[in-house]
C-alpha cells in the first residue's frame, strides 16, 4: 500500500487560496472481524493465537514480548509472506530439535556411564549417531562439522584402545561408520553421543546469533526483533492488534507507532497514524494563520512555545532517513510558501539539499500559480473596465 498517495489532503494548509479541510477520511481501527479481510476466510481467535513469537525490542534487544504469528499475518502482508518463506528452515529447526533431546537422554548427567552401560543403551544411541551422520541432520550447512566432530571422536577412541575384542587388522579394514561404532565400547559410544549433543547446541547458538541480522531465519525461529524501538511502542501496536484501540501519550509517540507499523508492513494502523499526524499538523497551520503566529515559532525558533505536532514532524522530517511522503510534501510546501531569510537562517543548519531543492522547486511551481493568479485578475478587470467603457459609449451615442 502506498502511504501518501491514497486520498492525499490538500499539501499546504498555508495557501489562502486553499481549503484547509482533508479529503482523508479516517480508516478507524479494525476490530477482530478484520483479520479475515485479506484471505476471504473466517477464522475463530483461536485459531489466530496457536503458534507464540518473541517480540525482542529496546536498547540491546534485553526487552521480550509474547504475541501471535497469526494475528500478526492478518494485519501485515509483509510479515505474512516473511513467515511463509520461513517454513522450511523453521521445520528443519524443528527435525534438529528433536534429534538434540533425543541425544539429551542418554548423556550425562541424564545418564551416568554405570547406568548408560548397564542398560545397553548404546543400541539405542547409535542409529541416533548415524542418522545425523549420514547426511539426515536437517541444519545441511552444518553437517561438515557434524561429521568432523564424530570422526575424531571415533578415532579418539579407538587410539585409546577403547575398543571391544578385535584384531588390529579387522579394526584397519573398518571404514564405514556403523561398523566402526559396533567395535567401540558402551563408555565410547556414550563419549560420541555428548560431543555430538554439544555441537548441535553449539550450532543452534550460533544460528540463533546469525538471525540478528536476518529476518527469515528469525522467523523460522519464532522471533522479530526491533532494536531501538522502546517497549511502550511496541505495546501500542500489539494493543492495536489485540484489541482494535490505539493509545498513544503524545505526537512523538504517534509518529513512533507510524514508524513501526511501516516497517512490519501493518497497512491499516499505518494509514491512520499518518491521517492523524498530517491533520493535526494541518489544523495547526490553520490556526497559526487565524492567530497570526509566525510559522518560525510553530517550530521552535521563535520566542513563543514550539507547536508540539508541527515541530515533532518538522524534527523528523529534517533528521531521519526515511519519512512518510505525504508529511515530507506538508512540510516542504509550508516551508516554500512561508520562507523568509529569517526562517530560512534558522531552518538551512538542518535543511537536506534534496529537501532545499524540493523547497526551490515548490518555491517556482507556487510563484508561477501566484503569477497566473495576478494575469487571470488583471484580464477580469479589463474586461470589468471595458465593458463599463462600452456602457457609458451607447449611453452617449443613444
Amino acid at each position: 500500500m502506498e502511504y501518501d498517495k491514497a486520498n492525499t489532503p490538500p499539501a499546504n494548509p498555508f495557501q489562502a487560496s486553499l481549503t484547509l479541510t482533508s479529503s482523508v477520511e479516517n480508516p478507524g481501527v479494525p476490530g477482530e472481524s478484520d483479520c479475515s479481510q485479506d484471505t476471504g476466510e473466517f477464522k475463530p481467535m483461536q485459531m489466530l493465537m496457536e503458534t507464540p513469537l518473541t517480540v525482542e525490542c529496546g536498547v540491546d534487544l534485553t526487552v521480550k514480548l509474547v504475541t501471535h504469528e497469526e494475528l500478526l499475518c492478518c494485519h501485515s502482508k509483509l510479515l505474512s509472506g516473511r513467515f511463509a518463506k520461513a517454513k522450511p528452515l523453521r521445520a528443519q529447526y524443528k527435525r534438529t530439535k528433536t534429534i538434540s533431546d533425543q541425544l539429551a537422554e542418554y548423556v550425562f548427567p541424564e545418564v551416568s556411564p554405570k547406568e548408560f552401560e548397564d542398560g545397553g543403551l548404546e543400541a539405542q544411541v547409535m542409529p541416533l549417531i548415524i542418522h545425523a551422520y549420514d547426511e539426515q541432520l536437517p541444519l545441511v550447512a552444518h553437517l561438515k562439522k557434524i561429521k568432523m566432530v564424530i570422526d575424531e571422536t571415533v578415532q579418539e577412541q579407538i587410539t585409546a584402545k577403547n575398543i571391544r575384542k578385535i584384531t588390529a587388522k579387522d579394526l584397519a579394514r573398518a571404514e564405514d561408520l556403523p561398523t566402526r561404532l559396533s567395535y567401540l565400547k558402551s563408555r565410547s559410544i556414550q563419549i560420541i553421543a555428548e560431543r555430538l549433543f554439544v555441537m548441535i547446541h553449539q550450532i543452534n547458538k550460533k544460528e540463533e546469533k546469525i538471525a540478528l541480522n536476518d529476518e527469515v531465519r528469525a522467523a523460522a525461529q519464532h522471533r522479530i526483533f526491533l532494536p531501538g524501538v522502546d517497549e511502550e511502542t511496541v505495546l501500542s501496536l500489539m494493543r492495536w492488534i489485540y484489541q482494535g484501540t490505539l493509545h498513544y501519550q503524545d505526537t512523538e509517540r504517534l509518529y513512533n507507532i507510524l514508524q513501526l507499523a511501516i516497517m512490519l508492513g501493518v497497512e491499516a494502523l499505518a494509514e491512520t497514524c499518518l491521517t492523524k499526524l498530517y491533520n493535526a499538523a494541518s489544523d495547526s497551520i490553520r490556526d497559526a494563520l487565524d492567530s497570526g503566529v509566525a510559522l518560525r515559532s510553530m517550530l521552535g525558533f521563535g520566542p513563543d512555545p514550539v507547536d508540539n505536532v508541527l515541530g515533532v514532524i518538522f524534527k523528523h522530517v529534517t533528521q531521519d532517513k526515511c519519512t512518510p511522503k505525504r508529511l515530507q510534501d506538508l512540510i516542504t510546501d509550508t516551508l516554500a510558501v512561508s520562507l523568509d531569510k529569517e526562517l530560512f537562517e534558522e531552518v538551512k543548519g538542518v535543511l537536506s539539499l534534496e529537501m532545499a531543492l524540493q523547497i526551490i522547486e515548490a518555491m517556482l511551481c507556487y510563484g508561477q500559480h501566484a503569477k497566473s493568479e495576478l494575469c487571470l485578475e488583471d484580464c477580469i478587470k479589463d474586461k470589468e473596465e471595458k465593458s463599463v467603457q462600452d456602457e457609458v459609449e451607447n449611453s452617449i451615442g443613444s
